[in-house]
């Protein structure tokens, strides 16, 4: 086993500390989340496997793909059927995958409505924590999508995912576990974007320890997918890291990349590459476009970041991943700028020699 892993696998014997883990963070240290013993195996609906996680499968492969007419259908085909089954845990379950759709096409009200409604709601059914932290740790995700609520309100991202760790401790619950780290990462990557340049190295490490544990813990599940989508999503994460882009594109658009990180971010894309080829959804390939039109900027390809660019925006135009199109829109237009300055200097330069 990876060194690393292996660290990980001797640490989840380690008390849950709730105080100790505030401390830890208000501190910024390096060692971001806590692993809690875990014991509780949780079958059926929560579990992710049989029926109930085929079920589940089939949602995400419609929303990662941008198929949310679909995905809107089934979810709510599925709702009112378990309803009528009083089988009251997958209605809930249910409900958090409602808010996806909404926050994927730019509706980030709804989704909070929805997600909140979940955390907040007296869920008489069993492994009710379980619920409650998916919503909590979603909830992180979507409110990242809007810039501006992130950037004012970053600490309570932070409380909201130390609840989620704190409802799910104990859970044997892999998936969970590595989605909550992969979030936890993001969250961290934002940090590090409101300190200055030479301030980050803290916040980095955080972000870097919680995608490596994001990895460990896909690793645990027995689904192709959660595998995929979790480890394909995070080296991206490493990757934008690397280059200095952690969350808002403008502020890493000017500061000097060193040419070891250029290699790193290269092996990170070229890990998705080979290990999962053409299975990743469309959500992931326009994201791998947009973070390859970061890596030609950073080699000096002016004309290549800005088709990357363009690759990108189109896939998102087109399967409504709304919440990246001004993003995108950003590179595309910052791309052709640099390219015409490119251009006029060429010009000058020739003139002045003739």
């Amino acid at each position: 086993m990876h060194s690393y892993s292996t660290r990980l696998r001797n640490r989840q014997v380690e008390p849950w500390n709730e105080t100790q883990e505030s401390k830890r963070a208000e501190r910024e240290e390096v060692v971001a989340v806590c692993f809690p013993i875990r014991c509780i195996k949780v079958q059926g609906i929560l579990s992710g496997d049989g029926k109930y996680g085929d079920l589940m499968e089939m949602i995400e492969v419609f929303q990662d793909n941008g198929d949310f007419k679909s995905h809107d259908s089934l979810v709510q085909f599925l709702i009112h059927s378990y309803e009528e089954k009083e089988k009251f845990s997958m209605v809930w379950v249910l409900k958090i995958e409602e808010a996806a759709t909404y926050s994927y096409q730019g509706n980030w009200e709804h989704a909070k409505k929805l997600l909140e409604l979940v955390i907040n709601s007296d869920l008489p059914v069993e492994h009710w924590r379980v619920i409650k932290a998916r919503a909590c740790y979603l909830l992180v995700a979507h409110m990242r999508r809007n810039q501006e609520y992130s950037k004012s309100n970053i600490d309570l991202l932070f409380e909201y995912l130390k609840r989620s760790v704190h409802l799910l401790h104990k859970y044997d619950l892999p998936g969970d576990w590595a989605e909550l780290y992969q979030t936890y990462g993001c969250v961290w990557m934002d940090r590090m974007n409101q300190l200055p340049f030479d301030e980050r190295n803290s916040a980095r490490e955080n972000a870097v320890d919680c995608f490596h544990r994001a990895i460990y813990y896909s690793e645990q599940t027995s689904r192709k997918r959660v595998q995929m989508k979790r480890q394909s999503y995070v080296h991206l994460k490493f990757a934008m890291i690397h280059l200095g882009c952690c969350s808002t594109f403008p502020l890493a658009q000017e500061n000097h990349c060193p040419l070891n990180d250029i290699k790193e971010a290269k092996r990170h894309l070229g890990i998705i590459k080979s290990k999962f080829g053409k299975t990743i959804p469309k959500a992931t390939k326009m994201l791998l476009s947009k973070t390859k039109s970061d890596l030609c900027y950073r080699l000096g390809k002016f004309q290549l970041a800005k088709k990357k660019a363009e690759e990108a925006h189109k896939c998102a135009l087109d399967n409504g991943f709304n919440t990246e199109l001004k993003t995108l829109q950003e590179r595309k237009d910052f791309y052709q700028k640099k390219r015409a300055t490119r251009f006029r200097g060429f010009i000058k330069g020739q003139e002045s020699g003739k």
